[in-house]
């Protein structure tokens, strides 16, 4: 497991959506997100950061605590993307 804010620092400029563990940060974030905040797909590392400091402390807490399973990620990601099954 990593610390979701330990990839969003390395993505820096990057996009985050680019990468199993940054998708994954990704989904995490906008998890906190008001619908009119959440991160768009091209948001990078420095635009989640940014996000992560305009929550509040209870919610920065919160998140700041969270844990990213890579594996569990992909894997749920690949399944969601193979669709039905003839």
């Amino acid at each position: 497991m990593s610390n979701w804010f330990d990839v969003v620092k390395t993505a820096g400029a990057a996009v985050l959506s680019t990468n199993p563990a940054g998708a994954a940060a990704f989904t995490l974030i906008n998890a906190f997100l008001p619908d009119d905040e959440k991160l768009g797909d091209t948001a990078t590392g420095e635009e989640a950061d940014k996000a992560y400091k305009s929550l509040s402390p209870e919610s920065q807490a919160t998140l700041a605590a969270a844990k990213i399973n890579q594996a569990s990620y992909v894997q749920s990601r690949r399944t969601r993307n193979k669709g039905p099954t003839s």
